[in-house]
């Protein structure tokens, strides 16, 4: 419960710092990263499916509302659709009995493999949907898996080294 609590206030500074400092961004000319998905990630074992919806609603219409790049509904279906898939990605990447299910599942708790397999899997499905729903199209096929690709890269470093740095300060 605490964490759900913690993540209320978390996630308008997450999404002020996305909107302004990290969209800001763009590595090679492809990619930005999206530190927003860490209490998508992070959120317990046990959470219950609507809490979830709520947070990605909650968390996709602070997105959505960005003056600079508006978009009305697209990160919110893309954050309900990670937040509607994530207990389906945990049943199969976690072995129940490994893990504490009221535990946030950050690096610390659940170890490298685990979390990098969590990360990347809710980050390569973010990010995909998040370019075809801005390009619309398939017509650069292979300039849109290299900005899915390098965008969920950097994005999976930038929250790795975001878990790694909280670590150490607890």
């Amino acid at each position: 419960m605490k964490h759900i609590y913690k993540n209320i206030w978390t996630i308008p500074l997450l999404v002020i710092f996305q909107i302004f400092i990290l969209n800001n961004i763009n590595f090679l000319g492809y990619a930005n990263p999206y530190l927003y998905l860490i209490p998508i990630i992070t959120f317990p074992y046990d959470t219950p499916k609507w809490i979830l919806m709520m947070f990605a609603i909650y968390m996709g219409l602070l997105l959505d509302l960005d003056p600079i790049n508006f978009r009305l509904g697209m990160h919110s279906s893309i954050l309900i659709f990670i937040a509607f898939i994530k207990p389906t990605l945990q049943k199969l990447i976690f072995n129940k009995k490994t893990i504490e299910e009221r535990h946030p599942l950050n690096l610390k708790k659940i170890g490298f493999k685990n979390f990098s397999l969590m990360a990347l899997s809710i980050i390569l499905i973010h990010n995909s949907l998040i370019f075809l729903m801005e390009y619309f199209s398939f017509f650069n096929f292979y300039i849109l898996i290299l900005k899915v690709i390098i965008s969920s890269l950097i994005t999976y470093i930038v929250i790795l080294i975001t878990q790694l740095i909280t670590l150490k300060n607890k």
